[in-house]
């Protein structure tokens, strides 16, 4: 299935979820040019990320995740998180390695491998957490937010939160 519209990155998401791959559906869209799609040829390979030390926050149970792929939106976040009442006990940090940049994740196998570091690394802190819901932030392709949420399977349900520039806003809430 094709996606493709003027969209905003939870909307992309919001896309990959619902034409997940437990429902034995491939997704794709445009991206630079080229197709980035959930049935690439190639398998994809470890994709490097940097997983920051967890800041505790201690008001509540869920986990907050900062995607940084594009530029690093932790500080911004962080502030967000620190000036709500949500009830966040630990923010991490992901970021595409060696830092985050426009160009960090350059094609569909990159970022199926990117997709699924972050899937592994969010499932590993619910595990450690108890987490019932995460509190999801992205920065980084339209088409690397679809196909994380293409993937995104046997996670609690997630917050999605629209980038205000300054601040943020729900935006989705996909059920766990």
């Amino acid at each position: 299935m094709l996606v493709r519209g003027d969209m905003r990155l939870p909307a992309w998401f919001a896309a990959g979820v619902a034409f997940g791959e437990m429902r034995k559906v491939k997704v794709a869209c445009v991206q630079g040019g080229q197709r980035w799609a959930s049935d690439i040829d190639e398998a994809p390979g470890g994709f490097p990320v940097h997983v920051s030390a967890p800041v505790e926050l201690g008001a509540g149970n869920e986990l907050a995740v900062g995607l940084s792929v594009a530029r690093d939106l932790s500080e911004d976040v962080l502030a967000y998180l620190k000036a709500s009442a949500l009830p966040v006990g630990r923010f991490i940090a992901i970021a595409a390695s060696p830092a985050p940049s426009r160009t960090a994740i350059r094609d569909a196998a990159g970022a199926m491998g990117w997709a699924l570091a972050v899937r592994q690394v969010v499932s590993e802190q619910v595990s450690a957490t108890g987490a019932r819901r995460i509190h999801l932030f992205l920065s980084g392709p339209a088409g690397g937010a679809l196909l994380l949420g293409h993937v995104w399977n046997r996670i609690p349900s997630t917050q999605l939160y629209e980038d205000l520039n300054p601040g943020y806003a729900p935006a989705f809430l996909i059920p766990g």
